[in-house]
């Protein structure tokens, strides 16, 4: 099994899966985030044994409510363009990478599963309102990624069980 950590969620994928924080991937981080005027980036990219590749982007608004002013469902679909670019990349012109085999198998994908995961706070309060509602943006994601994923996902922990991997809650301590 392999673990990943994102903020305060836990990702557990298959030992079989090849999984990484693309985010932090030194090529993203000193050659592609800057480029072309600033590139974004999902939180996650996973390479399940049947081809598809899974990005995953993660918003955690239990603890602290979002305060960009861009649109949640335009901030992802960049993300997923960005990250393809990024990938295609960091596969074809740089060699000298250490995840530069994992772009090559990304690139070998069959298939691309876009997964928004969004935590909200579990009670509404004026500090700490409910205010996304996942089928609403299970449908704008939709629009603005359908050329890579006509079936984008949009889950917290109480849908989770859809997705072929798991997650959990942990503290910022451990």
């Amino acid at each position: 099994m392999t673990t990943l950590r994102e903020g305060t969620i836990e990702y557990h994928f298959p030992a079989s899966w090849t999984v990484s924080k693309y985010d932090g991937w030194p090529f993203y981080r000193r050659h592609f985030e800057m480029a072309f005027g600033g590139c974004k980036a999902t939180d996650t990219a996973a390479l399940d044994p049947k081809g598809t590749l899974w990005l995953v982007e993660t918003k955690d608004y239990r603890a602290h409510p979002r305060t960009k002013p861009m649109d949640i469902c335009d901030e992802v679909s960049l993300k997923v363009r960005d990250t393809l670019a990024g990938i295609f990349a960091a596969a074809k012109w740089h060699s000298d990478h250490p995840h530069l085999a994992e772009a090559v198998m990304h690139l070998t994908a069959k298939r691309i599963r876009v997964v928004l995961h969004v935590e909200q706070p579990a009670r509404q309060s004026k500090l700490f309102s409910r205010a996304l509602d996942l089928a609403h943006l299970q449908q704008q994601i939709k629009q603005r990624v359908r050329a890579v994923d006509p079936h984008p996902v949009v889950v917290d922990f109480a849908s989770f069980g859809r997705l072929p991997w798991s997650a959990n809650p942990v503290s910022e301590m451990t």
